[in-house]
């Protein structure tokens, strides 16, 4: 029997394609993926289908991936076999004569493979190899986009069992209506074009402005829009509504000019694909200016660019990782802007899952004849982020010092919060970490009674996308420090302790997502340290997320904040990467130190410097001059049934 990867998926041009390593657990909708992967399931059934001249997945048929994404995987291989079929005799001399394409970027799934020891999943690690745009982007300024979906494909919703004609609406069921030119699908012809488009640039640009469409506007006046929180949610590939949304955004809107003239760029993260991100710049019109890299893991192992600064950073601890998620865009004019985020720079985090992304306003430059420590924020913002970066000790950050000395932070409103490894003691302690939290929720927090309302009624809501080892007992830490150090505030005594929650994810949440299982792929929580603390099913709640279209995306979202009981104010709100786990927000020792393993970074918003207020409104209109904080889920919460159980990796293997 000869084997299918020299077959079909080869198009007869003697490229034998490496098999998926996901198999037929394999979720992606992306063409360039199947150009550049073999699929042998899909290949078989494909046949199948053509042989019985079926237009139904048989009834017997057991997907690993939902059955709607199989008839979308099974459309793009049909739509690329005739494309290949029809176009070889061109394609053999577009190839050699072009040396960029999309099939030359390399896709990566990410977080989908196991967990990694620092609790959320990664699958960089696994499967580093070298990818072949590294040669492009260090050759040239400007590189190859990357194609990440093609446009039929863009929005997979729909759950039916029909198999699609080429061209044919995949779009989201439940926003049916008019629609605008972007959400207008492509003929058979346009799309058999489209697929050129791996080999040919002039079509691959084309698919790159059908991606940027979803940016609504101009994204400097839609940030000023955002106003006082300029609190964003990530757009979600297959909820078209959320493309459409005013706080919704994406990677290369960040990088957007609009935003000002970009002259150098540092990108502080957990994992990267190293071709994508450089797809963002290139999307972004941002080629060649300088950036630095700090990573914990990246798909690729060496690269020449002479414009990029990568330094890959370990955690002393085995158990710690480098999770932060920011960036820092420094100007032509001297100027900076902030961005504290929850993705990682992979394509899959930045596709159907919700994310949450805080964009600073402009920071202006100082006059060359100003002190140094001047431009400080009310909230110590610049001091703070100061003292995050020197934490790494490396001398790729001076420069990065030194612009935000330069940079004026007096109009930011929010606190940095971060972590970084180490056992900190004494006055250092109250600088990460949860014990930096509950010292800044001591000093500035109120909460003001209502009738019937006492402070401590105002419940605690943590929500995050992995689990660590929370210990035997809720009062070993999640009900004892995490939850003291949270409940802090003007006033309250220690006594007064509130009740805490905790969304996350049930197994049914993740079958429901439009990933399907393989959307749980980002909720690293295992079946054994679920075992070992059973008492925490008394304290999960589901994701939900329906006012924000965004419940059938699963939340890589960390968020904590203190809500009133009647659901319509929030005392503060926390945007991080930091987990629920010990590693990320530290654990006290018995010498009265804090000691973290990981490196974290988030916002803290609270009214007294964003709103001049003691609480945040959540519901209803605008409240005088005070607009609702969006917030990433619904209220009330929805608790677990008896029935539910938490979503566990271990569901993928």
């Amino acid at each position: 029997m000869k084997d299918c990867r020299e077959t079909e998926s080869n198009g007869g041009n003697g490229n034998i394609k490496r098999e998926c390593d996901y198999g037929d657990r394999c979720y992606r909708k992306n063409p360039a993926h199947f150009q550049e992967f073999s699929h042998q399931h899909l290949h078989s059934l494909l046949e199948t289908f053509e042989r019985k001249g079926l237009q139904t997945l048989p009834e017997d048929f057991k997907a690993k991936v939902s059955r709607q994404t199989v008839l979308e995987q099974l459309n793009i291989l049909r739509s690329l076999k005739s494309s290949t079929s029809h176009n070889t005799t061109t394609d053999k001399t577009q190839a050699s004569k072009l040396s960029v394409g999309l099939n030359e970027t390399r896709n990566v799934n990410s977080e989908n493979s196991k967990p990694s020891s620092s609790v959320e999943s990664s699958s960089t690690s696994q499967r580093k190899r070298q990818s072949s745009s590294t040669d492009i982007w260090s050759s040239s300024e400007k590189g190859p986009p990357e194609q990440k979906r093609s446009s039929p494909h863009q929005s997979g919703s729909s759950t039916g069992n029909h198999f699609p004609s080429i061209g044919s609406s995949m779009g989201d069921q439940s926003n049916k209506g008019t629609k605008d030119s972007s959400d207008v699908p492509l003929s058979s012809e346009e799309y058999r074009k489209r697929m050129q488009g791996a080999r040919n640039m002039d079509v691959a640009m084309e698919y790159m402005q059908d991606v940027k469409k979803r940016s609504q506007g101009n994204i400097c006046e839609k940030h000023k829009a955002a106003a006082p929180y300029y609190f964003f949610l990530t757009s979600v590939t297959d909820s078209t509504k959320t493309h459409k949304e005013p706080l919704t955004i994406q990677l290369f809107d960040i990088l957007d000019p609009s935003l000002g003239d970009l002259e150098s760029s540092l990108q502080i993260n957990f994992m990267v694909e190293f071709g994508w991100l450089m797809a963002q710049y290139y999307t972004a019109q941002q080629c060649g200016k300088p950036i630095t890299l700090l990573y914990g893991e990246m798909d690729v192992d060496k690269f020449k660019c002479p414009y990029i600064t990568a330094v890959n950073v370990k955690p002393p601890s085995p158990f710690g990782s480098h999770h932060t998620k920011m960036c820092v865009m420094a100007y032509k004019d001297g100027s900076v802007r902030v961005c504290v985020h929850t993705a990682n720079l992979v394509e899959s985090d930045w596709d159907n899952r919700v994310q949450g992304v805080w964009l600073s306003p402009l920071c202006p430059a100082l006059p060359l004849d100003t002190d140094s420590t001047a431009g400080e924020s009310p909230t110590n913002f610049k001091q703070d982020l100061i003292l995050y970066l020197s934490a790494y000790r490396l001398p790729e950050l001076q420069p990065w010092i030194g612009k935000l000395r330069r940079a004026d932070f007096s109009h930011i409103n929010v606190f940095f919060v971060a972590s970084t490894p180490g056992s900190h003691k004494g006055v250092d302690a109250e600088k990460w970490g949860h014990s930096k939290l509950s010292s800044l929720l001591k000093r500035h927090v109120q909460i003001t009674p209502k009738s019937g309302s006492p402070p401590p009624s105002w419940q605690i809501i943590a929500q995050c996308s992995s689990i660590g080892s929370l210990g035997p007992q809720p009062t070993t830490w999640f009900c004892g420090e995490i939850k003291q150090a949270m409940s802090g505030g003007m006033g309250l005594a220690l006594q007064s302790m509130p009740p805490i929650r905790l969304v996350y994810p049930t197994f049914d949440n993740v079958a429901a997502s439009y990933d399907g299982l393989l959307g749980g792929g980002c909720l690293p929580y295992s079946k054994k340290t679920h075992e070992k603390q059973p008492w925490l099913q008394q304290y999960l709640y589901q994701w939900k997320s329906d006012n924000r279209n965004r419940t059938r995306a699963m939340p890589h979202i960390k968020t904590y904040c203190r809500v009133s009981p009647d659901m319509s104010q929030v005392a503060w709100f926390h945007l991080t990467s930091a987990n629920l786990s010990k590693a990320a927000w530290g654990s006290l020792t018995k010498a009265g130190a804090i000691s973290i393993l990981s490196y974290e970074a988030g916002v803290l918003f609270l009214p007294k410097f964003v709103v001049g207020s003691t609480s945040f409104p959540i519901k209803g209109e605008v409240a005088g001059n005070v607009p609702v904080f969006p917030m990433p889920y619904d209220l009330p919460l929805t608790p677990f049934s008896s029935k539910d159980v938490p979503w566990f990796i271990d569901n993928l293997y």
